[in-house]
């Protein structure tokens, strides 16, 4: 018996026991789902608010810089809870972006005021803050920088630039979403 049932398996113990004479049984179930094409925990609404944020074209990008184990900074002008939400379903949506791969390096959605110096790790990083975090953080120029609220992203020098021929329908598809009767 494995410890763990293969991927579309599922494994069923049958436990009996009894008091006074009774038996009677328990069945556990362990199951281990066959892989889809689907992505996992999908929530559309999550995916949506990024690509509404960022547009397919930004969206790619903060991808593509991800997948290359960049330092990824998502800000806010939003506070307390809702900037830790707001961040952190951002974050979650992005991650989710990778599958099947997983994100080796660290992850904060949401750093507190208190902790502002996290920003400036020199490893890969996947981190959220609010704007007024920032301001005591010294950030270089090697952080991808999305602003969540307004969209607008800042990268490193060293990234990989986008062919011609994607970037041209990437903008045709934001287009599209622009305008939703096309």
């Amino acid at each position: 018996l494995a410890p763990y049932p293969l991927p579309g398996l599922a494994y069923e113990v049958v436990c009996a026991f009894g008091l006074g004479g009774g038996a009677e049984n328990a069945t556990m179930v362990f199951a281990n789902p066959a892989p889809s094409n689907f992505l996992p925990r999908t929530l559309s609404v999550q995916f949506y608010k990024l690509v509404q944020i960022l547009g397919v074209h930004g969206l790619f990008r903060v991808w593509v810089a991800a997948l290359l184990e960049q330092r990824i900074l998502m800000v806010t002008r939003k506070r307390g809870p809702l900037a830790a939400t707001y961040l952190t379903v951002c974050a979650e949506a992005l991650l989710m972006l990778l599958e099947p791969l997983k994100w080796q390096g660290i992850y904060v959605p949401f750093v507190p005021m208190s902790m502002a110096v996290l920003v400036e790790a020199p490893t890969p990083y996947v981190m959220g803050v609010s704007e007024p975090t920032l301001r005591d953080a010294e950030l270089d120029d090697g952080i991808v920088e999305v602003n969540i609220d307004n969209g607008r992203i800042r990268l490193p020098d060293n990234m990989p630039a986008v062919p011609e021929s994607l970037e041209t329908k990437l903008d045709a598809v934001d287009a599209t979403l622009d305008d939703p009767m096309q």
